[in-house]
């Protein structure tokens, strides 16, 4: 479990899916916002 050696191509691959989770949980909490939003308004 030592992360003495880097490994370049996981930390890359890592990065990439970690910027891709991100931008599916903004959108996730956005959309959330959003209807939490339009579900107070109608009520």
């Amino acid at each position: 479990m030592s992360c003495i050696i880097p490994i370049p191509f996981t930390h890359i691959l890592n990065m990439k899916w970690s910027c891709l989770f991100a931008r599916y949980y903004i959108l996730l909490a956005f959309h959330e916002m959003c209807l939490s939003f339009s579900f107070s308004l109608f009520t």
